[in-house]
């Protein structure tokens, strides 16, 4: 048997000091607070698929494949290896978390736990831990050990991975947000508007171009302005004391764009132009998008939370991309104008990043 001597020379490696800013839905088997490596490779791979997002997808499958490992055609190991080490204090199950609540009209205009609205799954409705998670303010290292070849593409999604990622069950809704700094000889940690330049499209080209029509995220998108600059699709929501102020703002401000786009007032039966925020939506199931009840879609926008000096910084980052189910432009308009009207409220609303 022939050995991949790739894995053992000419490596390099990065380590990284980790704050956690907001409870992390982290866990093993049974989906209480642990904390294992996979979560964190599966993470550097999402954010590795963005910097190669001119590949086609079945060239980025056989790339990923020899740097991560697979088991398509030739099984092969991962020529990435990451350590996790630290002991961290969790909650329990049970335990009550609230950041809030606001009425919701969409609820028979009843008050909704907000912790519970972004949380649903391992936060019960009424506002408890379903899941022990890991609290915020728990500190750990990582490290990341790489092929020298490809370290310009590893050192760039670690730096996409430090500015808009997050870890475990519901991380698309603010829940663990990490805080990362590179350790001694590590190589610092790459600007965000220098990783927009070299990964970012414009809007309307993500959408409507020939080349760049795909289904999965694969840039970062921004909206020119028409002259050298323009906006991320990046707006900061608030600044706070702390992560609880932090996440509530962000809970009311989600509620609100969610409802910019209105389910129609008879109850409506399929896709409804809610749906491009993700789905399922309760009590709105759309039968051609099911596959044995796991037809799952997560939503494009995402909440960020970041320390920002002593405050904590939330912040909604929109990863653009086609949706991977069917949408009838005729009866709900383009998906651009669809988020084009999302993107009008949150500028409204929020403050936009500009590049």
């Amino acid at each position: 048997m022939s050995i991949n001597v790739s894995r053992f020379i000419h490596r390099k490696k990065a380590e990284f000091f980790v704050e956690v800013l907001t409870p992390m839905f982290l866990g093993g088997a049974d989906g209480n607070a642990e904390l294992r490596s996979p979560p964190f490779k599966n993470a550097l791979r999402y954010w590795w698929r963005l910097t190669q997002g001119n590949l086609s997808s079945d060239d980025l499958l056989v790339r990923e494949q020899d740097l991560f490992g697979g088991v398509k055609d030739n099984a092969s190991r991962s020529r990435v290896d990451i350590v996790v080490r630290g002991n961290l204090t969790t909650d329990s199950v049970g335990a009550r978390i609230n950041i809030g609540s606001k009425k919701n009209s969409e609820a028979k205009g009843n008050n909704v736990s907000l912790a519970a609205y972004l949380g649903m799954g391992p936060i019960h409705f009424r506002g408890i831990y379903e899941k022990a998670p890991i609290l915020p303010g728990q500190q750990f290292k990582f490290s990341v050990t790489y092929p020298i070849l490809n370290g310009n593409e590893i050192e760039d999604a670690l730096s996409l991975f430090a500015h808009l990622g997050s870890l475990g069950s519901r991380s698309r809704n603010g829940w663990g947000g990490l805080h990362m700094i590179p350790e001694e000889g590590t190589a610092p940690l790459i600007p965000l508007g220098t990783l927009y330049q070299k990964y970012g499209s414009e809007m309307s080209s993500i959408f409507n171009g020939t080349k760049q029509n795909k289904k999965y995220p694969f840039k970062l998108g921004y909206q020119s302005d028409g002259k050298d600059s323009g906006s991320a699709m990046m707006w900061k929501i608030t600044d706070a004391d702390n992560w609880k102020g932090a996440m509530q703002t962000a809970a009311e401000k989600y509620m609100d764009v969610r409802q910019v786009l209105k389910f129609p007032q008879n109850k409506a039966w399929g896709v409804q132009k809610r749906h491009i925020l993700g789905y399922p939506v309760t009590n709105h199931k759309v039968n051609n998008w099911e596959n044995n009840n796991t037809g799952r879609m997560p939503s494009q926008l995402r909440i960020v939370v970041r320390r920002q000096g002593d405050k904590f910084r939330s912040y909604f980052v929109h990863l653009p991309h086609k949706i991977p189910k069917t949408w009838d432009e005729k009866k709900l308009g383009s998906e651009l104008s669809n988020w084009q009207e999302l993107h009008s409220w949150l500028n409204e609303n929020c403050v936009p990043l500009s590049l």
